[in-house]
């Protein structure tokens, strides 16, 4: 190949390459608030497993203003054996379920 035609082909990919590089390095993680019994997560990682804590009997409270689907579990480790998933923007909701952790997807 000539460096007459090496050039241009030179130069296409490499803009090429600053057009995608933007999109691989864009952030999934969600943004906005989590809430449960007043234990709040801020801006949560993208399918890292949460703790969640309970110190209150009955009723448990429960908001998801963020981007992302919340997936709680009654489990500690994310994977059950009772799972709820909550809606992005949801406002607070109560309910009898205790949860163990919550994951963000």
């Amino acid at each position: 190949m000539s460096l007459r035609r090496f050039i241009p082909v030179l130069a296409g990919a490499a803009g090429l390459g600053l057009l995608i590089a933007p999109l691989a390095n864009a952030s999934t993680d969600a943004t906005g608030t989590f809430r449960y019994d007043g234990q709040t997560i801020t801006n949560p990682v993208d399918g890292h497993c949460y703790q969640l804590t309970s110190g209150t009997a009955g009723a448990h409270r429960i908001a998801n203003a963020t981007n992302k689907v919340a997936t709680l579990s009654s489990g500690a480790s994310c994977l059950g054996p009772r799972i709820t998933r909550v809606a992005p923007g949801t406002g607070e909701i109560a309910t009898q379920e205790a949860y163990g952790s919550v994951i963000f997807r």
